[in-house]
């Protein structure tokens, strides 16, 4: 079925935005929040959650593309799956012309395991309970990078997670400087071991800190070579 409501967050922008998106408020059941200033992806997407009362919520970057079906799956499989509280999909990266499919794990122990790992969902991708974001007060906005991420981590200990094993959505994937690449690894490093000391996984779980470690260090090598 489709959406009951789509929220529109301009965060900022100067691009002609709100007279796109004023074309399509005749076809969609479209809630426009404009910010007068960029308040950065945590602080608009928790504003988000606090204006709609569905029980359901999706999300999506404004540069990627869901399958027409995807919703439908998604609210079906949680509503024949009452226990799950977190439903992505499998999806597709697009860095101009080339294509990479991206499989993830559907099974909750093996998105469990692979939370310390890498990231076990693409953002644009899930479907989660409305009542588990507000358990976990939504996403930490102190946080300018993975903030999905820190999100599977809250969630851990309060619900089950399961990907369906389909290609539901195309991610644009423009390209990453090296500095806010660095700013990520740091990031994510600092996510495993913050949830590492509060859950006390098995120790296997801090090798995960291996690739975003040497990712980092390769970063920060590239960032001090001198220019020919």
């Amino acid at each position: 079925r489709p959406s009951d409501e789509v929220i529109v967050i301009d965060d900022g922008s100067t691009d002609g935005t709100q007279e796109i998106l004023t074309g399509w408020q005749d076809r969609l059941p479209l809630m426009i929040i404009t910010n007068t200033e960029n308040i950065e992806l945590a602080k608009s997407l928790n504003l988000g959650i606090t204006v709609t009362d569905a029980n359901y919520i999706a999300r999506i970057d404004a540069d990627d593309v869901w399958d027409a079906k995807k919703l439908e799956k998604q609210f079906a499989f949680l509503e024949q799956h009452p226990e799950v509280g977190v439903v992505g999909t499998w999806y597709v990266n697009r860095r101009g012309q080339q294509v990479q499919q991206v499989q993830l794990p559907s099974s909750d122990a093996a998105i469990k395991h692979r939370m310390w790992q890498r990231n076990p969902f693409g953002h644009s991708c899930v479907v989660i309970k409305r009542e588990l974001l507000e358990q976990v007060s939504g996403y930490d906005e102190s946080l300018r990078y993975a903030q999905d991420r820190d999100l599977w981590f809250k969630l851990l200990p309060h619900t089950t997670f399961t990907n369906l094993p389909e290609y539901l959505v195309t991610r644009t994937v423009s390209p990453t400087n090296i500095k806010k690449q660095r700013e990520q690894m740091r990031t994510n490093i600092r996510l495993i071991l913050k949830y590492a000391r509060l859950y006390k996984p098995n120790p296997l779980a801090y090798l995960g800190l291996i690739e975003p470690a040497l990712l980092y260090l390769y970063r920060s090598f590239q960032s001090r070579k001198p220019f020919p």
